[in-house]
């Protein structure tokens, strides 16, 4: 028997919905400026 992949579980009090992880996980829309590019 081989370990495909290793996962952390938790114990929670309220159980979610798939759809709802899936929303926890997904960025927000649109871009982020981490660093202004200095003028030439």
């Amino acid at each position: 028997m081989k370990v495909k992949e290793l996962v952390r579980v938790d114990e929670v009090a309220v159980a979610k919905t798939k759809a709802q992880l899936k929303a926890e996980r997904t960025p927000d829309p649109g871009y982020v400026v981490e660093r202004a590019v200095p003028p030439r």
